[in-house]
């Protein structure tokens, strides 16, 4: 698959090689691709395009530049293809399954990661949050936005307008849900098995400590009480590290949901207020990164590269699944800005595909 980068790389190169269409007919028959499906009609441009359309979709990309770089004998398409082939799901799956077998790759964990049962369906912890606020507000007859029910930060800056709330009492709602053991644990315990050495988790749940207390130390930020200091220098280079870096049920009022929050979180890491352990800075720095369950068009992502620098890396690696439809532009600028690769397929192909692997 050809993200947009790539494709303008090989339109201005191809049109500089292939400049009419009998010389692009010759491509297509090198590669036994069916010519007669595509318009080649009008300028290079025009018929570059909608030669890459169509090679795209019948999924003959690789027959198609393997073609012009026999023909054309070109460094630059030769870097194209090689970029094309390392990027495929199956390369990348290999060079994560690489890392993670070298313990040399953090694993985070996004808010889409903690989902519930309810015995009826299966949704994120964050949905259910919003629909048990808006049940609260609603039989208090506090105003809200229907619209914006399934949005857990404008419910809880509604939940908490009403001046009588206790500190902590967000935090206290939310852990009634997580406590009633509707949380859907299964991807938990496949991803800890990976030995990872450290785990960012952006949710406040305590599934992997609670489950395997004496496998896994573990932590979390709180922005509430500079005070409290979690010191993972002593333990075991070879045990987990499970860092809740958005607060933990363990201590409602260090909870983060909400995006004035995460502002106010983001200014006290800078200012180490409390700070972020070092040993936990040290492991980000030099490993890479794997993404599970974010939304990257929400702030809990943006916030974790500029808190933790990870911009600047060797690589950084995320899951997505076609339901999560990360769009192209989106990409690219990950790509582009925090040097992220994707692998496209659900939780189960990823894990699946890993476990197989020699």
């Amino acid at each position: 698959m050809l993200d947009s980068q790539q494709k303008n790389n090989l339109i201005d190169i191809g049109t500089e090689l292939v400049t009419d269409k009998a010389a692009m007919r010759v491509v297509l028959n090198t590669a036994g691709i069916n010519k007669t499906k595509i318009d080649l009609n009008g300028a290079p441009a025009e018929f570059w395009e909608n030669t890459l359309d169509h090679v795209i979709a019948e999924k003959k990309i690789n027959s198609f530049l393997n073609a012009l770089v026999a023909t054309y004998k070109n460094r630059t398409l030769q870097g194209i293809l090689e970029e094309i082939e390392q990027s495929t799901f199956e390369n990348i799956n290999n060079h994560i399954r690489v890392l993670i077998a070298e313990r040399k790759c953090v694993l985070f964990l996004g808010p889409e990661f903690l989902t519930c049962w309810d015995g009826s369906r299966t949704a994120l912890f964050t949905t259910f949050f919003a629909e048990k606020l808006a049940g609260i507000l609603t039989g208090q007859n506090t105003y809200y936005d229907k619209k914006e029910t399934s949005n857990l930060s404008y419910m809880i800056n509604r939940y908490e307008s009403n001046p009588n709330r206790l500190r902590g009492e967000t935090g206290i709602e939310a852990e009634e849900i997580y406590l009633s053991g509707s949380v859907v644990t299964n991807y938990y315990e496949q991803f800890f098995k990976l030995n990872f050495p450290l785990i960012i988790n952006t949710n406040p749940d305590t599934v992997i400590p609670d489950n395997h207390p004496n496998d896994c130390l573990a932590g979390h930020y709180d922005q509430s009480n500079a005070a409290y200091v979690f010191d993972p220098d002593e333990w075991p280079d070879d045990k987990t590290i499970v860092y809740n870096i958005f607060g933990s049920f363990k201590s409602p009022t260090s909870l983060l949901f909400t995006e004035k929050q995460a502002v106010n979180f983001a200014r006290k890491a800078y200012e180490r207020q409390p700070e972020i352990p070092k040993k936990i800075r040290e492991i980000v720095s030099e490993n890479h990164a794997l993404f599970v369950g974010f939304d990257f068009t929400d702030w809990h992502f943006k916030i974790l590269f500029d808190v933790l620098d990870l911009k600047h890396r060797q690589g950084n690696y995320a899951i997505v699944s076609a339901r999560e439809r990360v769009s192209e532009q989106n990409k690219e600028y990950y790509r582009k800005h925090y040097n992220l690769k994707f692998s496209e397929g659900t939780l189960n192909s990823f894990l699946n595909d890993i476990k197989q692997r020699p």
